[in-house]
């Protein structure tokens, strides 16, 4: 299941949709493949989460129950934890995702109530724990690469790390007939077509080591690709049994190998799939070409990884990334050029970085003149170079729900400016913008359908609910 996150974004879960977790879904999907039964519990408008649990946790026994959770909705895990050892005090819980993975031993060690952690790409990992819990193999745990637990005289062991499976189609696609698909939506910055949205990835891996991010932990630094006959049956799927129109590629960089997405973008063209698209993408690898042959293709969304405004700041963010501010420039008028939408997104706040620098970032964005944007303040995420557990980690558990980039940290990271202060100037950055009737007339002129429109209505109130939210606990 996936711990409950969406209370920890505020703004009353305006900007922050229900939304299926394909890293979940992809570990269901593999578990069926292998003739495991499945249940899959992730918070939904339907159903009432902690209701739920409590009611299947009374009628059933698990061989194990398995928990994800990013960093700020680790409490709730603790929580899901809790509840299973008050109901079965002998299955087995397993914690993966992001967070355990950059924490790793630290999370059993402080955590009797996980009994296992999954490390990194989890999906044979967990595979083998199953086969070992359900006493289907005479291996040990040792012999379980990525995984962490305690052994019988409660000591934690770390077995060594597994390495990430070459052949992305050996996954099949994620288990979304577990739940019911329907109820879930794109977050409100990711819409960018009419009709029913949905996510989905058709690479893993991103080979820049920017210093906020923890996406290698789970996926990878090496850029592993699905064939295109996997992609293009998967987007069959949701169109025809899902009725879904739009699909976001959660890819972390789905530009970045040029040749092979302009192979998939003229394999959707021939199949003539009647859907539009959304990525990620890093400015210096969306040319020309790419941008032309992305829109025939269907793609209105496009979003950056900007970073920064400061060309000095931009050079020490990323191993081998090599953006120039004049990339971002070309890459949001190729957007609009081409029909597009262009997402600029920032980071601030960081310990190398002038309060003048951040301003120049702020400026810049607006200059820009993107779609949308959004400055984040920088939040030291476990397994990141920036994280420091000594002075990072939270005294209690419930610490960790505050690693949002929509609240004030509960530590500084910039020696100029305080948690509170970024804050305040990030909250004044975003007002300055999208309440500038400039910036309100194109996002208008760029609309092009009622579910659009919807979805930017709803993102623009979660903005400003947890903007003025932020600022009155300040």
């Amino acid at each position: 299941m996936e711990a409950p996150y969406r209370a920890a974004y505020g703004g009353g879960g305006l900007a922050v949709s229900y939304y299926f977790p394909l890293g979940l879904g992809y570990l269901a999907a593999y578990l069926e493949k292998q003739g495991r039964r499945v249940e899959l519990l992730v918070e939904s408008p339907r159903v009432e989460f902690w209701a739920e649990l409590n009611a299947r946790l009374r009628q059933h026994a698990y061989l194990c129950v398995g928990i994800s959770s990013m960093t700020s909705a680790f409490p709730q895990a603790l929580r899901i934890a809790r509840l299973v050892k008050q109901h079965a005090p002998a299955t087995p819980v397993v914690a993966g995702g992001a967070h355990v993975s950059g924490v790793g031993a630290a999370a059993l060690e402080a955590h009797a109530e996980i009994d296992f952690l999954v490390l990194g790409e989890g999906e044979i990992t967990l595979w083998e724990l199953a086969r070992w819990l359900n006493a289907e193999t005479d291996a040990e745990p040792t012999q379980i690469a990525g995984l962490a637990w305690r052994n019988a005289a409660g000591t934690v062991m770390r077995n060594a790390p597994r390495g990430f499976h070459p052949t992305l189609d050996d996954f099949p696609p994620p288990a979304r007939h577990l739940t019911q698909f329907t109820d879930f939506a794109l977050h409100a910055h990711t819409t960018g077509g009419g009709g029913r949205g949905a996510t989905m990835l058709s690479s893993r891996g991103c080979p820049f080591g920017c210093l906020f991010c923890s996406a290698h932990l789970t996926d990878g630094k090496k850029y592993r690709v699905r064939s295109i006959d996997a992609i293009l049956a998967e987007l069959r799927e949701l169109r025809d049994r899902y009725e879904v129109r739009y699909v976001f590629f959660e890819d972390d960089v789905i530009t970045v190998m040029r040749k092979r997405l302009l192979a998939l973008c003229a394999a959707i063209v021939e199949a003539d799939l009647q859907m539009t698209f959304g990525c990620f993408s890093t400015v210096e690898h969306f040319d020309e070409e790419l941008a032309r042959t992305m829109s025939r293709a269907g793609f209105r969304l496009v979003i950056f990884g900007m970073e920064s405004g400061d060309a000095q700041i931009l050079a020490q963010l990323g191993k081998g990334k090599g953006a120039t501010l004049d990339d971002a420039r070309a890459a949001v008028a190729r957007c609009r050029r081409y029909g597009m939408r262009s997402f600029a997104s920032f980071v601030v706040g960081f310990p190398f970085e002038s309060v003048a620098q951040i301003e120049r970032t702020f400026a810049f964005g607006r200059a820009l003149r993107p779609s949308l944007l959004t400055f984040n303040p920088l939040t030291p995420f476990p397994g990141t170079p920036l994280f420091d557990p000594q002075r990072h980690t939270p005294a209690h558990a419930d610490g960790w729900a505050d690693f949002v980039t929509t609240r004030a940290l509960p530590f500084d990271m910039n020696p100029e400016l305080s948690a509170s202060q970024l804050m305040q100037r990030v909250q004044r950055a975003h007002l300055r913008y999208y309440l500038h009737p400039l910036t309100l007339w194109r996002m208008l002129r760029e609309i092009r359908s009622w579910g659009e429109i919807q979805a930017l209505l709803v993102g623009f109130l979660g903005l400003l609910a947890r903007l003025f939210g932020a600022r009155r606990a300040a």
